[in-house]
């Protein structure tokens, strides 16, 4: 025995790492010395002392596959899917019917029933070490007889079941084929089973060259009970081997989120069998009938198994019986079969038991990936879940007869082993809601973890560095205000350390600087200014002061102002002449040459003269723009000449005309005035002057007395309210004396007005006019149908502006009517082609209207649309309601 054992160590490594058939006669013969080594250490006397929990274990097992069958059908997992509903279809309810008899259980049968399986036995050529799914059901689409497999588990040493324990299990089709493995190797398609030698009747074992195939194959773990069930197929047969169903058992196991599983500690791999006459009959049913090998080879009975397995598997003494005890579910062995057997192992419960917990352990810290990692932890719990007890009284249960005094004992002993039962389920419920916790923790930990990883994909993280300062260039530019860029580019800088290096290397980004001063803000302003201004080096600079709060401004600001002179290109202060001052030395950038300073924007709160700001801007031989609000200026010393563009607001008329007569190369002048004298002042001329901007009332109207504009283009005035005076009366001696080319002429009245003759005398001094905007705010206006008449082309009287593409009326103050409009717009755009005979005139290419509902319903607005559509015209009217409603359109 020593020297048998010997030669099994000796060649246990390489059957092991390799899983292989035996081939050689030496082969077959170490095999049957493993077999043997590892069958002897479980003795009979280990299976006598085990024999009575073994038969109360099969027949309980027995009697609920019973149960379950009376009642309906069993509840498997895939049971509705793999079998006809028909199935049982024949069975009737009653006496007469044998379905899983359970007759008691001898000690010989016991045995018979009882496997107890070597840790090292071949696995055979068709196992995949990975892909094996986790579940119950593993016949799939394969056609055959059903077969029910009772697997059960159980410790020799203490006779209890063993739960949690993972059975795995695959086998041959109803034709004798494997998953996976569907034909032999090309150059092996004619080989013929061997003849004789150790390998008689066995052939070149297939390939794999369908890895995706899984069906025949599937691991369950026992439940509490230590029993695994699976519905499957009666397997087929194949050249040289008897009927049988591969195991493996593991101890140590973790699901896979693919549904598969991680093998750990492996505990027996083991093959069952089936009774021979079992297999001859339903070997006649189809398709077991179609076998390619039935009317060559034929099946291989148990005694005579390729390499003599079976008889390996039996023990040395013969006391081992793998084959399963098979019970049909119906009346006929065609409804299908019930499998049980019965496997016993010499293993310590305090080890398995340790074993799984280690593995509950792992699989709580395991985090929920898939709904397939889920699934597979369900199936563990449900594994550990108690089945439903057996009624002692299942024939009076659910109906009217009172049970007996013996029946009433068994229903209290029952329903105390339910609560006992419901006790352990709250207790497995409050492990479970503990690891719910635990992963759903786990589980943002997860989601924080990925997020911070997907930031480091993202695709600005990519960009070349100047396209960043290019991006941080034009947000910035996009601010409204010097103030807003101000705010964006601390917002850039303050995303990440990247983003703030590129910032403070762009120095185009530092080039404009806001200063807002707070009474709440006490950081000191000049040092955070200087920093910013150093940064944009040499490049040209807009400064901007706006200090409405009244706070001193820092000593130091004037300084630095006064530094960086050089560089500025856009200064604009709105500040008290106050705040400006420095006790006993004035400003220090009143005597600074301003080289570079193009634009200038000046607001003193409270007028005030100061000598030291008269020539505070006068070295600036490039300022081409002035914008001075409530400035005192008839002391300031500007270079007028040179100015192009002046706005000016709150200043007297006096001021005004003394400005536009210093600027003799103004070309645009947007002015709001304050009354004043004019008595000093004669007409005064700007040669080219082609943009005016006035906003007047009643007591400044007098200005356009003394304007003389040859060159102008554009003239907007804004009649503020006030005043109700005739704005005609000046502003038509003021065209006719300028004799300009006016292009664009727009009115806007408040209180004031315009009569109507004095607009049709002022239009027809200027029919170069190509836009015309009316805005009326009082309901005595000057435009009326007559007006939209003169505007006609083809009417009773010539056209005024025969150049008229652009048209902006308000007409809600107004009694001009909807026909009136509806006949000027289609004569600007259709009666050109129409009759070719009369003058020529532009093509109308934009109106905007406000009107009432009144004026133009929905039908002078559809016919407008209409004509819009075709005539390729830009339509925009606003409809106001009685109600005050705005309606655009």
């Amino acid at each position: 025995m020593k020297a048998v054992l010997a030669l099994a160590a000796l060649t246990l490594p390489l059957l092991a790492a390799a899983h292989k058939e035996a081939h050689t006669t030496e082969e077959i013969e170490v095999q049957r010395a493993l077999q043997a080594a590892a069958y002897h250490p479980m003795t009979l006397a280990d299976v006598d002392q085990c024999a009575p929990a073994v038969a109360q274990f099969t027949a309980e097992r027995k009697r609920a596959w019973a149960q379950k069958v009376l009642g309906g059908r069993p509840s498997l997992a895939g049971y509705e899917d793999l079998f006809d509903p028909e199935t049982y279809g024949d069975l009737e309810r009653g006496s007469g019917q044998k379905l899983l008899s359970c007759v008691e259980e001898r000690e010989a049968d016991i045995r018979n029933n009882s496997c107890v399986l070597a840790p090292e036995v071949t696995q055979g050529p068709y196992y995949h070490n990975e892909g094996h799914l986790i579940r119950q059901n593993i016949a799939e689409f394969q056609f055959g007889l059903l077969t029910l497999l009772d697997i059960g588990v159980i410790d020799v040493e203490t006779c209890q079941p063993l739960p949690n324990v993972l059975v795995d299990i695959w086998h041959a089709n109803a034709t004798g084929d494997y998953a996976g493995h569907p034909f032999p190797r090309p150059d092996l398609v004619d080989e013929l089973p061997a003849t004789e030698g150790p390998r008689r009747g066995l052939r070149t074992a297939y390939p794999r060259t369908l890895p995706d195939e899984t069906w025949l194959r599937g691991a369950w773990p026992t439940n509490a009970r230590g029993v695994a069930q699976f519905s499957t197929i009666f397997p087929g047969y194949y050249t040289g081997r008897a009927l049988h169903v591969h195991t493996k058992v593991f101890t140590e196991w973790a699901p896979l989120p693919d549904g598969a599983f991680k093998a750990g500690r492996l505990a027996h791999t083991g093959q069952f069998f089936f009774d021979d006459d079992v297999t001859e009959t339903v070997n006649k049913m189809w398709p077991y009938s179609t076998n390619p090998i039935r009317d060559t080879f034929g099946r291989v009975r148990n005694w005579d198994d390729g390499l003599n397995i079976f008889n390996a598997s039996r023990g040395p003494e013969g006391a081992y019986d793998p084959v399963f005890r098979l019970e049909k579910l119906g009346a006929i062995i065609d409804q299908g079969l019930a499998a049980f057997i019965t496997m016993d192992f010499n293993i310590s419960p305090g080890t398995l038991q340790l074993n799984f917990n280690l593995f509950s352990k792992r699989l709580a810290q395991a985090p929920s990936i898939d709904s397939t990692s889920r699934f597979s932890s369900a199936m563990m719990m449900m594994s550990n879940l108690p089945d439903v007890p057996t009624s002692p009284v299942q024939q009076i249960l659910n109906t009217n007869v009172a049970p007996s005094s013996t029946q009433i004992a068994q229903i209290h002993q029952t329903i105390q082993r339910v609560d006992a039962l419901k006790a352990q389920l709250d207790a497995q419920r409050s492990e479970r809601a503990s690891a719910t916790a635990a992963s759903d923790q786990r589980r943002e930990e997860l989601v924080q973890f990925a997020q911070a990883h997907a930031r480091l994909l993202a695709p600005e993280r990519r960009l070349p560095l100047e396209i960043i300062a290019r991006i941080f260039l034009h947000c910035a530019q996009d601010a409204k205000s010097l103030a807003g860029a101000a705010r964006a580019r601390a917002a850039l800088c303050a995303v990440c350390r990247t983003w703030r290096d590129v910032a403070v290397a762009t120095q185009a980004l530092w080039t404009f600087f806001a200063l807002v001063p707070r009474a709440s803000f006490h950081r000191d302003i000049a040092d955070m200014s200087e920093t910013w201004l150093a940064r944009a080096g040499a490049l040209p600079i807009s400064v901007e002061v706006r200090n409405r709060a009244g706070v001193q401004l820092a000593p130091g600001l004037q300084h630095l102002l006064a530094v960086h002179a050089t560089n500025l290109e856009s200064v604009a202060l709105t500040v008290r002449p106050a705040e400006l001052e420095v006790p006993g030395e004035g400003w220090s950038l009143a005597f600074c040459h301003l080289p570079a300073l193009q634009k200038l924007d000046v607001e003193f709160l409270i007028s005030k003269d100061l000598g030291w700001a008269n020539d505070m801007f006068a070295d600036a031989p490039q300022l081409h723009s002035v914008r001075l609000v409530k400035v005192k200026v008839y002391d300031m010393r500007l270079p007028w000449a040179q100015l192009t563009e002046l706005r000016s607001w709150g200043l007297s008329l006096h001021d005004q005309l003394s400005m536009l007569a210093a600027c003799s190369r103004l070309l645009e002048f947007d002015g709001w005035m304050c009354p004043g004298d004019t008595s000093a002042h004669h007409v005064v001329c700007s040669p080219e002057l082609h943009t005016l901007r006035l906003s007047v009332d009643g007591t400044t109207t007098p200005i356009l007395d003394h304007l003389l504009l040859p060159s102008l283009r554009d003239l907007r005035i804004s009649c503020l309210a006030g005043w109700r005076y005739d704005l005609g009366i000046r502003l038509v001696p003021c065209v006719r004396r300028s004799a300009c080319l006016l292009r664009t002429l727009e009115l806007s009245f408040a209180h004031d007005y315009m009569s109507e003759g004095s607009l049709i005398e002022c239009l027809q001094l200027v029919p170069t006019l190509t836009g015309l905007a009316l805005h009326f705010e009082s309901s005595a206006c000057c435009f009326t149908d007559n007006s939209l008449a003169r505007l006609t082309h083809g009417g009773a009287q010539p056209c005024l502006l025969p150049d008229l593409e652009d048209i902006d009326i308000d007409l809600g103050r107004t009694p001009c009517t909807g026909a009136a409009l509806l006949g000027m717009v289609r004569s600007r755009c259709t009666a050109r082609v129409e009759d070719s005979s009369l003058p020529d005139v532009a093509r109308l290419r934009t109106l905007r209207l406000h009107a009432s509902m009144s004026q133009l319903g929905d039908a002078s607005a559809s016919q407008l649309r209409a004509i819009a559509g075709a005539c390729q015209l830009q339509l925009t009217v606003r409809m106001f309601m009685p109600t005050g409603g705005v309606r655009i359109r």
